[in-house]
C-alpha cells in the first residue's frame, strides 16, 4: 500500500524552504499565479508537485544543462577534421559570375 500526502499551501509559503522538501499547490491557485511558480522553479531549483484535488497529477521540474567546455563539446571530432586546402582562401572564383 503506498500513501501520498500532499498538502496545498499558501503560494507566499510555497518556495520558502522552510520544513518541507515536497512544494505543492493546487490546479486552481497554479492557474492564477503561473509565471511566479515558473520563475520560482527556475530560481530555486526545487521541484513543484501539482494536485488536483489533493492528488498528485503532475511534476514540474526544472531542466537542468551541464555547462561544457569546448574540450568537451568536441572531444569526438579530435584529429577526424580534414582540410584539403587553405579555409581563409576567398571561394568567388568557384562560383563564377552571379
Amino acid at each position: 500500500m503506498t500513501i501520498v500526502v500532499t498538502m496545498v499551501i499558501d503560494c507566499d509559503d510555497v518556495f520558502s524552504g522552510e520544513g518541507s522538501s515536497l512544494n505543492t499547490v493546487s490546479k486552481g491557485v497554479l492557474k492564477a499565479q503561473m509565471l511566479k511558480y515558473f520563475r520560482q522553479v527556475e530560481e530555486t531549483g526545487q521541484e513543484l508537485i501539482v494536485t488536483d484535488h489533493r492528488k498528485p497529477v503532475l511534476k514540474i521540474v526544472p531542466i537542468r544543462q551541464p555547462m561544457l567546455t569546448v574540450e568537451e563539446a568536441f572531444h569526438g571530432l579530435r584529429g577526424k577534421v580534414n582540410y584539403f586546402e587553405d579555409i581563409n582562401t576567398p571561394t568567388a572564383d568557384e562560383w563564377g559570375e552571379i
